[in-house]
């Protein structure tokens, strides 16, 4: 169907396809409008095909599930009705695929029921059975006798009648004893529930198989026990059934007169509830059997007696074999212009029912081609879908390798980053410690250069306590022996910390300039002088940084001066730094240099030297700012030198 229509199907498809650009229309219109359609389908099939074509295809363009599956599902019915069975299995297929989806029990089983019918007018019976059996599972609750009230009872009329069905599909496909079993389930559930009625078919089910078994008398209790339930209930329909059975029962054990006395009784019963078909049924079967013993006359009394129920109610069925009958009677009776003329009249009767089914095939020729419209159309829509659907898989496909590979990029580029912060982690770290390292040798340099200071003080003084021996000055050797002591204990408490408050500093310095001022027996005199606005203890100074500088003003400018000298400690505060000026009056540099014996000239001064290398330590690691500057004063016949050292 689909290669026969080619590239134009597919742009027909495609200008169907155009409302998808008009405004999205809602589900209840869909619904309503497919619904309409069904009630419009006698009266006005194109109409109603058209409709169910348009709203189908809206449903499937904005994926309203229920609505498209409502859609097949009265596709199925329109074909189902015109028995074009194929069309109508794929179209109830569909809907049933959708609808398994919607969770909506009963228009499922619905579905199932309406799709296993279609099934056995299309001869196919196995899958007829196994949708049955699907609605019979999902209908029928456990029995449980106990209760009623289960969801047995809510679908028990559903379920009776898949069940019957199931019961009377493998007895037509000669499945003799599994539909025995069927009706035996039918059976045990309709005596439980309580329903007569399928009681009755249950026993005309198992009727029919023992007859086809050739179990004659089990068959004719079953039938016989359906005929009286049946009318019980004044369930004609099946009442008549068993009667016919019962008929056809006698028939095959060759008793003409059983069963012509069952069909008697069969007319009574249908004459006195006014089935007017019925009786013209009964009537009908009694003559040909009395046509089959011979009895013509009785034959053509019992024809002339029902011939005017024809009147009652039109019946061209019932009035052929009337026809046809009568025919083959007057012949037997030798009454040739009679059964000549039944049998033309019997003729006409055929060829209106031919012309009759001729007209109905026309229409419903004409209905099929708006069917097969439509289903030309749906197919292609559903291999557009098809497509797409196959298209939006490779996109998927395609896109999961792009995020498989973005997830690998993005992988490679973390572990990179990773690495890369964690190589610069490590470089920070060994930077750190490298520079830890320096730094911590620079403190050992600074802590050396702290102790190099010290033997250089005690030399000095001891040498000092050594003259007082000499001079056998025991009482002055005592008293700097003394202080020397409590200097040198403080001098080695403040030897083991990089920084101690200038206040601690400056105490230091006056016990250093008391004990050399008292070894030089008051050769110079000295003076301390710190500013009022001065705060000391928001200063810290590296341990025995001034003394030096105390010290060679003593020993290299006041030592050598005739007369006696001065020594100016000065403390100021500037903007931003603390000033601190060590001033003399000594014989200056110069002088001294040259004073200098020639083995004093070879050994280098090493407390200057050391008090800028320990400055250069301090600003190095502590990042503190200290600077030295010494100069020569020379005014006029005065001389000495000027020591400025700055805080920041």
């Amino acid at each position: 169907m689909l290669s026969s229509t080619g590239v134009s199907q597919k742009s027909k498809f495609k200008k169907l396809s155009s409302f998808s650009e008009q405004k999205e229309v809602s589900k209840t219109s869909v619904e309503q409008n497919l619904r309409y359609a069904e009630i419009i389908f006698n009266d006005s099939i194109s109409k109603a095909v058209k409709l169910v074509e348009t709203n189908l295809l809206l449903a499937v363009e904005y994926k309203y599930e229920a609505q498209e599956a409502l859609g097949y599902q009265i596709l199925g019915r329109f074909n189902n009705s015109l028995s074009n069975y194929s069309v109508a299995s794929s179209n109830y297929q569909k809907a049933v695929d959708i609808i398994k989806n919607q969770n909506n029990e009963n228009w499922y089983l619905e579905v199932l029921q309406e799709a296993a019918l279609n099934f056995e007018k299309n001869s196919q019976t196995e899958k007829a059975i196994s949708f049955h059996k699907k609605v019979v599972e999902l209908s029928t609750a456990p029995i449980n006798k106990k209760s009623r009230s289960s969801k047995t009872v809510d679908n028990s009329y559903i379920s009776f009648f898949s069940q019957w069905k199931i019961g009377l599909l493998q007895l037509n496909s000669n499945q003799l004893i599994e539909s025995k079993n069927s009706y035996k389930i039918l059976l045990k559930k309709a005596v439980f529930l309580r329903n007569k009625e399928y009681q009755i078919h249950a026993n005309i089910g198992l009727g029919k198989v023992e007859m086809v078994q050739g179990n004659f008398t089990e068959s004719q209790s079953f039938f016989e026990s359906a005929q009286q339930k049946a009318k019980s209930i004044e369930q004609d329909d099946l009442a008549n059934e068993a009667y016919d059975l019962l008929a056809v029962l006698y028939e095959k054990q060759q008793n003409l007169n059983k069963s012509i006395a069952v069909q008697q009784e069969a007319y009574s019963y249908n004459n006195s509830r006014g089935n007017v078909n019925s009786a013209l049924n009964n009537s009908n079967s009694i003559s040909q059997n009395f046509l089959k013993q011979g009895r013509t006359k009785e034959a053509i009394e019992i024809i002339n007696e029902t011939k005017p129920l024809l009147k009652i109610k039109d019946n061209s069925f019932i009035e052929r074999e009337f026809a046809n009958t009568l025919s083959k009677v007057y012949e037997v009776e030798g009454l040739e212009q009679k059964a000549a003329q039944a049998k033309n009249e019997y003729e006409i009767l055929v060829d209106s029912f031919n012309y009759n089914e001729q007209q109905k095939k026309l229409i419903e020729q004409a209905k099929n081609e708006f069917l097969l419209n439509v289903e030309n159309k749906m197919l292609l829509l559903d291999k557009d879908r098809e497509l797409n659907e196959q298209t939006i898989e490779l996109l998927k496909k395609d896109q999961v390798i792009q995020n498989e590979t973005i997830k690998r990029q993005q992988t490679i580029t973390t572990l990179l980053i990773v690495g890369l912060t964690l190589i610069f982690i490590l470089g920070l770290l060994l930077l750190k410690n490298n520079r830890q390292r320096r730094n911590n040798n620079k403190l050992l340099v600074l802590k050396s250069l702290r102790t190099q200071m010290n033997p250089h003080f005690i030399f000095n003084s001891l040498n000092s306590v050594n003259s007082f021996i000499a001079k056998k000055d025991e009482k002055s050797a005592n008293k700097y022996l003394a202080e020397f002591s409590k200097l040198m204990r403080e001098v080695l408490e403040t030897s083991q910390v990089d920084f101690i408050p200038l206040a601690k500093e400056i105490e230091l310095l006056k016990r250093y300039l008391k004990l050399e001022h008292f070894r030089f027996n008051s050769h110079f005199d000295y003076t301390f002088n710190v500013g009022e606005d001065i705060v000391l203890d928001n200063y810290q100074i590296p341990p025995m940084l001034l003394q030096p500088f105390v010290e060679n003003a003593i020993w290299h400018g006041l030592r050598y001066k005739k007369e006696k000298g001065n020594l100016d400690i000065k403390f100021s505060q500037e903007t931003d730094y603390l000033k601190v000026t060590i001033s003399d009056n000594g014989i200056g540099r110069k002088l001294s240099m040259e004073s200098k014996t020639v083995n004093q000239k070879k050994m280098k001064s090493t407390g200057i030297k050391n008090v800028e290398n320990r400055l250069d330590i301090i600003k190095s690691v502590f990042k503190k700012e200290l600077v030295i500057d010494i100069k020569d004063l020379n005014s006029g016949s005065d001389t000495g030198t000027l020591v400025e050292l700055k805080l920041y």
